[in-house]
């Protein structure tokens, strides 16, 4: 961690990467009042602690309001309990209802709700009862996201044998389409691929990733990009306290981006954004425009109707966003 990192005052803070509420809340409090006295936060500091809804539904939360948390993250997920029995998890529906009740009395401004789609046996049906459901907890903030199958889990074995029966690409696009009528129709905007908000409620800490801009990491697997570095740091928590408490640095890995890979990653996240990513500040940051390093891939993207140009902004279409990964592979 370098000097100038430490003197920054914190905008954001995003307790998570797990559940930081199965912590007692003096931990969480020691932990809040730590960075307040390193760092400081600015007057409208955002401060987000993500959750599940069984370690809420019994806690204080109007403590945690009091220790300055202003924005809860809470990872429901479905609102059918056979899919949340599939995903493992251990929450059914009626307790995420209980989790943001509890949530809205405390009086925390902003209550964001996790939803995934494309699940195991999920119908369109059944994806609109889980986000009308969700919708009606009156949240300020969704983060909707797809399913993916990752390696080395249970859900990798089972689609591998073929015994996972996910909905097939139509279903899926179908999904898209309920979502963005649900939302639409509830005052939400999507502002950027998978994340919808009330006006004025869009998470701020997590535009400054998308946004590629510097962020610190602190904890174990926590990553930081500062003076055009990213480093990270080792995953497992008892090795990560171990060399903090020996004073030894708990990074393992580090890498500076050249000027073209920085470029083409700050294109691909902020593409994810609405607002999409615009050629005058590119130029300002790397003295170069989205024409200047993709040329045809442009054109190509353009007249499949994926990518347009809005004035000195380049942004996904309607049918881009749909298909964001597409995208995103030929502008890696």
């Amino acid at each position: 961690m370098t000097p100038a990192a430490l003197r920054r005052t914190l905008s954001t803070l995003f307790i998570g990467g797990g559940t930081p509420t199965v912590l007692d809340d003096l931990l969480l409090h020691q932990i809040l009042t730590a960075c307040a006295d390193v760092f400081g936060f600015a007057d409208d500091a955002e401060i987000t602690l993500e959750s599940n809804p069984e370690s809420l539904v019994e806690r204080d939360l109007d403590e945690l309001r009091r220790y300055g948390v202003n924005r809860l993250s809470i990872g429901v997920q479905s609102f059918n309990t056979e899919e949340l029995a599939l995903l493992g998890r251990v929450h059914d529906a009626h307790q995420a209802e209980r989790a943001v009740q509890v949530a809205r009395r405390s009086g925390i401004d902003t209550i964001s709700l996790d939803m995934m789609y494309g699940l195991p046996g999920q119908t369109t049906a059944s994806w609109r009862d889980s986000l009308s459901r969700a919708i009606e907890c009156s949240p300020e903030h969704l983060s909707i996201y797809q399913l993916s199958i990752d390696d080395k889990t249970p859900f990798f074995r089972l689609h591998r044998r073929g015994e996972l029966h996910l909905p097939d690409e139509d279903q899926i696009l179908a999904m898209d389409d309920i979502t963005m009528e649900l939302c639409t129709l509830a005052g939400f905007e999507q502002y950027e691929v998978s994340n919808f908000r009330q006006p004025g409620c869009g998470c701020r800490h997590n535009l400054v990733y998308w946004r590629n801009e510097e962020y610190l990491g602190c904890g174990a697997a926590a990553v930081s990009y500062l003076n055009g570095e990213r480093c990270g740091r080792i995953a497992d928590p008892r090795s990560y306290c171990e060399l903090i408490e020996a004073g030894t640095s708990p990074v393992f890995s580090r890498e500076r981006l050249d000027r073209q890979a920085s470029f083409r990653e700050t294109v691909i996240m902020g593409l994810r954004l609405n607002e999409g990513i615009s050629d005058d500040r590119l130029d300002q940051r790397f003295g170069c425009r989205l024409q200047d390093i993709y040329g045809a891939e442009l054109d190509t993207l353009s007249a499949d109707g994926l990518l347009y140009r809005d004035g000195v902004r380049w942004r996904l279409t309607t049918r881009g966003r749909k298909l964001a990964n597409v995208v995103m592979r030929e502008l890696v």
